[in-house]
């Protein structure tokens, strides 16, 4: 089932891309009324390291009719000084104090999606 935008407050980790054509080509839904036809996740959105600690972030789309799946993402840091980030996994490591986004773009640079980083030196 799909969620709608118009039908549900946006919850917090999702990023909406509103695709008005996909509405026709589902055919469940009236192609005349803009509706959300594809829900993009990613988790964590944020994060706080320390010094050498390290997450991996996932990304998922739901699309009509394929259902869940996960995004294959090449994954960059806005400040490789504070974060190191493995491309194709998406592994952020901090490196040193501080914030950086990380950017998480497909191949077509049509989905684009960002974890915000904070580094914390705990001594």
């Amino acid at each position: 089932m799909l969620r709608s935008i118009l039908r549900e407050p946006l919850v917090r980790g999702f990023t909406c891309v509103a695709l008005a054509f996909l509405a026709g080509a589902c055919g469940i839904l009236d192609p005349r009324v803009c509706h959300t036809g594809v829900f993009i996740e990613v988790d964590p959105i944020t994060a706080t390291l320390a010094v050498g600690q390290s997450v991996t972030p996932t990304a998922t789309i739901e699309t009509c009719p394929e259902g869940v799946r996960r995004l294959e993402l090449s994954w960059s840091a806005q400040d490789p000084g504070v974060v190191r980030v493995a491309p194709e996994s998406g592994q952020i490591t901090g490196l040193r104090e501080g914030e950086s986004e990380v950017r998480g773009a497909d191949v077509e640079g049509a989905v684009v999606v960002t974890v915000s980083v904070t580094v914390r030196d705990p001594s």
